[in-house]
């Protein structure tokens, strides 16, 4: 094998890999319990935004 398809043969291992790992370390639920607080402004087109979301 040449350099170069070795270079590919590993790369597409590796993002193999980070691919698997990364759906293995997902959780269920993530952020349940946490609370989340809004920022309200005082600028009429943010406080418009911030009703919208």
């Amino acid at each position: 094998m040449t350099p170069k398809a070795l270079r590919g043969l590993a790369a597409a291992a590796g993002l193999t890999a980070a691919l698997a790992a990364g759906s293995a370390l997902a959780q269920d639920k993530p952020g349940e319990g946490v609370e989340v607080i809004p920022l309200k402004s005082s600028i009429a087109e943010e406080t418009f935004q911030t009703v919208l979301v």
